[in-house]
């Protein structure tokens, strides 16, 4: 049914509960996994430092899947998280955004935003939320 997958990671504890669920999901779909980091720009350009985290991040969870013997690819965009995802999602011909989901709640989201929001709002692929326990 879900032939591929994107799951954007913001590297941090919660991409290991969105990793672990997607490998499950995608062994029993078939399906291949796009592993997507957006780094944001900053006024003076892409801070070195964030690259190496992402590139870390991507490849540390590629390997996972690599492991498990589940299809996957690494992409490290720039610019916003939510306009990455969407684009990235729709030139990638993914039929599925999984995400987790830090659960603060509603005021945090409204204080902090929240990527998560602002894709299932703004998209009609699906997208599966993973609320880390």
């Amino acid at each position: 049914m879900y032939k591929k997958v994107l799951v954007p990671l913001d590297c941090s504890p919660v991409d290991d509960v969105v990793v672990e669920h997607v490998m499950k999901l995608a062994k029993v779909h078939q399906s291949r996994v796009i592993l997507l980091r957006a780094e944001e720009e900053h006024p003076y350009g892409l801070h070195h430092n964030g690259v190496t985290k992402s590139k870390n991040c991507l490849a540390s969870a590629k390997k996972k899947f690599d492991a498990a013997s589940v299809p996957c690819e690494v992409v490290l965009a720039k610019g916003d998280p939510v306009q990455s995802i969407l684009t990235n999602a729709e030139t990638l011909g993914c039929d599925l955004i999984a995400m987790a989901t830090h659960g603060h709640g509603a005021f945090m989201d409204f204080l902090l935003g929240s990527v998560s929001s602002a894709v299932r709002h703004a998209t009609p692929i699906p997208v599966l939320l993973i609320r880390q326990p």
